[in-house]
Formats: C-alpha cells, sequence, structure tokens
C-alpha cells in the first residue's frame, strides 16, 4: 500500500518539481521587458547553459491521497535536472526516507532507475505523460518570462510576497520572493495548492546526484533504457 502511495506521490511532486521548466508549455498574461522581472535574474545562468537543477521541499497533506490520512503532513524532497539538449529531466525523490529517481523524456515517456543480476544501473519505463513531456526540456527563454504577471502583495501561507505568477489550462503556478531570492513556489491545480520551498536553483549540475547515487547527472541520464 505505501509503494501505491509513494508512486502517487511522485507523480504529484515530479510535475510541480519541474515548474521551473515549464514555463514555455504555459500562455498567460503580462508582457514587457524581461529586465522588470527577477525571474530573469534567477534562470540567467540556465538561459546560457540549457539547464536548470533545482532542490525543493514540498510538504502535501495526506489526504490528498489516502482518506486515512487527512490531516497527515508528507514531506517530498525532490532534486531535479532538467537538460533542454539531452531533452530529459531526472529527479531524485525522497519521502519520508525512501528515495526513487524518476526521468521523463521529451517524448512524454517516463523511466525510474532499476538495477540488473549485475547491479548496474539502467532506466526501466514506467509510462508516459504528455504534459511532463512538454516540460522535460523546457528551459524558459526571455519571450517565456515576459508572460509572466507581476503581483506585488501575493499571498501565501499567511504572509504577503513579491510573485512573478503564470497562468495556463487552469493551472497557476507563483514564484514568490524574499528580496531579491526565490523562497517559495506555489501551484494551484484544480483548487488544490502545492507548495514547495526552494532550498537551491542554478543552471549547472552538481558533481554527483545522491551518495547513494554516486554519479554526474549527465551520466545518469544516459543510463540504458529497457521497456
Amino acid at each position: 500500500l505505501f509503494m501505491k502511495m509513494f508512486k502517487k506521490i511522485a507523480a504529484t511532486v515530479i510535475a510541480a518539481a519541474m515548474s521551473l521548466a515549464m514555463l514555455t508549455a504555459c500562455g498567460g498574461g503580462g508582457g514587457g521587458s524581461t529586465t522588470q522581472y527577477k525571474m530573469a535574474k534567477v534562470l540567467a545562468e540556465s538561459q546560457k547553459t540549457g539547464k536548470v537543477y533545482s532542490d525543493i521541499t514540498t510538504t502535501i497533506d495526506g489526504g490528498l491521497f489516502n482518506k486515512n490520512w487527512v490531516g497527515k503532513s508528507i514531506q517530498v524532497n525532490a532534486k531535479t535536472a532538467a537538460d533542454r539538449k539531452a531533452g530529459k529531466t531526472c529527479t531524485l525523490l525522497e519521502v519520508q526516507g525512501d528515495k526513487t529517481m524518476v526521468m521523463v523524456t521529451n517524448d512524454g515517456s517516463t523511466y525510474e532507475i532499476s538495477t540488473d543480476e549485475t547491479n548496474k544501473p539502467y532506466w526501466s519505463k514506467i509510462g508516459s505523460n504528455a504534459m511532463l513531456g512538454a516540460a522535460a526540456s523546457a528551459v524558459p527563454s526571455n519571450s517565456d518570462i515576459s508572460k509572466l504577471q507581476i503581483r506585488p502583495d501575493y499571498e501565501y501561507n499567511g504572509t504577503s510576497y513579491y510573485a512573478e505568477v503564470i497562468t495556463a489550462d487552469g493551472t497557476e503556478i507563483a514564484y514568490c520572493f524574499d528580496g531579491d531570492n526565490l523562497v517559495y513556489i506555489v501551484m494551484n491545480v484544480s483548487g488544490v495548492q502545492i507548495a514547495e520551498k526552494v532550498n537551491e536553483i542554478s543552471g549547472h549540475f552538481p558533481a554527483q546526484v545522491d551518495p547513494e547515487l554516486p554519479m554526474s547527472y549527465d551520466e545518469v541520464m544516459n543510463l540504458p533504457t529497457r521497456g
């Protein structure tokens, strides 16, 4: 049962974790020069490298996945690397101590990492999702950023933030700032709010994915696939 819930949580948080890479898949209002947007500064390095790396923490009400979990907070950490050139996005998820690695390619194919009989890692296909595929290799361009709407007094969790917001297909994503620091990404999807605390964001990948997977993100993205 827990693994079934884990996969449901993983699917939701992958979508949320990729929100920084989803700007190119969205439309919306706004307009004007990108120099006015703080997101342009946050993603300046990514514009050059074609890569977005984010380390975020999401707290979710377990009731979204199981009625017996109502009121129980589930904390998820997601370390996501999106590479426009490779057309791939990898997310290392940790849910209450359990870890899994998932990859989405730009055709929407979704994989989870597995090991063969010799303990060598590979990607095992688990499905396909067009929405995730559209976002998989996206790094926001200046024209994408110019679609953001500025909201100087965006309310989240009882606090007012300067925010830059994009809306498309019933989904609103608000990038909330404390000064020039991006601190929260708040998604409102069909009446459900998912908030991410931003621990780190950059235009380059860490040298190693995780102590349990001592490989670079580039090496992991190029592992063989099956299925």
